[in-house]
């Protein structure tokens, strides 16, 4: 993407980006958190998000669900790592959206099998997450219906995207679990906020060609 594009985009993706920080402010329990609720982390946040697909993908059409995506990724990574929840009143607007994008994508291109496939990780990613709610607690059922949206979204592209996707999003928080229990050196350390890493490897993934 040419310089000045990108530099509109980003601009674009600031302002709405800054617009959705009271959103975030409306859903904190505490709204006295400072700067994670303020309109500047919100444009920080959704334009350092929307950086990766834009350097990836260009204008194609998939930049517009990333940007949505991006638009609702920062309210709900702030949320889960001031108070661990990742409200369906977030994820249920993301999950449509992105959902109603795709398809409209699907239509006009005749692609059939990147709908499929999306939909077909959709539901992988779910079960693969339920499964670790049942089997260890620490993830939670906000992380499970986010896992949805983030399968489907990287499974538009191919199955090795979606890989990618949750390896970097497990691994990254596998070891920042290791480093708390190393630097606290209690066995009590084993939860971590989930969201932002799966909101990190689903964007990551995006910068591998």
């Amino acid at each position: 993407m040419q310089i000045c594009p990108m530099v509109l985009l980003l601009g674009l993706a600031a302002v709405v980006g800054a617009g959705m920080s009271a959103v975030t402010r409306r859903l904190l329990t505490d709204p006295s958190t400072g700067w994670w609720s303020s309109p500047g982390t919100g444009a920080a946040g959704t334009a350092g998000l929307i950086t990766a697909p834009a350097l990836n993908l260009g204008w194609d059409y998939e930049l517009v669900v990333f940007l949505v995506a991006a638009l609702f990724s920062v309210p709900l990574v702030v949320l889960d790592l001031l108070e661990h929840r990742l409200p369906s009143a977030l994820i249920r607007p993301l999950a449509c959206l992105t959902a109603a994008l795709l398809a409209i994508a699907a239509w006009e291109r005749a692609d059939g099998t990147s709908a499929l496939r999306a939909m077909m990780a959709a539901v992988v990613v779910t079960l693969l997450l339920l499964l670790l709610a049942v089997a260890t607690g620490g993830v939670g059922a906000g992380d499970v219906k986010l896992g949805g949206v983030i399968g489907l979204l990287s499974g538009w592209f191919s199955w090795p995207s979606v890989a990618l996707t949750m390896f970097a999003a497990t691994a990254s928080a596998a070891v920042l679990l290791g480093l708390r229990a190393a630097i606290c050196r209690s066995p009590s350390v084993s939860s971590v906020a989930f969201g932002p890493f799966l909101v990190g490897g689903l964007f990551g993934s995006l910068l591998w060609p």
